[in-house]
């Protein structure tokens, strides 16, 4: 029997297409969908305008997992890799002296493909184009206190905790960081 995940495959999309807002979307129906006081209040965030598609900036990555046969694929988690230049407000916080740094966005497993490593498996996919193809040393991650799962992942991922940064300033914001090797 093949260990959970092993059907995974990462297939890189692009950013805003239809298989991208599609996951967009999904992380905004599940933001909205939080209790009452457990939803963190910001831009894209509380608003129940779910038909408007998120937009991923310029220079973007997006990723997406698909499983199940090649010639009809299930797609079941997804996560996107922003690039914050130092140049912006965003950026302060961050370590000063690199031009370009990653922010990890949007980053979802659908709910019954979750504890399969599909999450783990974007994570060091995202962080190989960072490294390899963007030449980036630096990725940023933010989540919220109340997302224990996120920041189980992002722990077994290596990242470690960090002080808020840019517009991550609130009480329910929960930073991590890697310096990628």
């Amino acid at each position: 029997m093949s260990p959970p995940g092993d059907n995974v495959r990462i297939q890189r999309g692009e950013p805003n297409d239809e298989i991208c807002n599609m996951f967009l979307l999904k992380m905004k129906d599940y933001a909205l969908s939080m209790p009452e006081g457990k939803t963190p209040k910001g831009p894209a965030i509380g608003s129940d305008d779910s038909a408007r598609p998120i937009e991923l900036p310029q220079g973007s990555v997006f990723l997406y997992a698909a499983i199940g046969p090649e010639d009809a694929p299930i797609a079941a988690g997804s996560v996107a890799l922003v690039p914050l230049h130092s140049t912006f407000p965003h950026f302060k916080g961050l370590p000063n002296g690199l031009e370009t740094v990653g922010e990890v966005k949007c980053m979802i497993v659908l709910e019954e493909h979750q504890q399969k490593g599909i999450a783990l498996k974007l994570m060091r996919a995202i962080e190989e184009i960072a490294k390899d193809e963007l030449g980036w040393k630096y990725i940023a991650v933010e989540t919220w206190w109340s997302m224990k799962a996120a920041q189980v992942l992002y722990e077994k991922a290596g990242y470690r905790r960090k002080g808020p940064w840019g517009a991550y300033v609130s009480a329910d914001s929960c930073c991590y960081e890697k310096w990628l090797q």
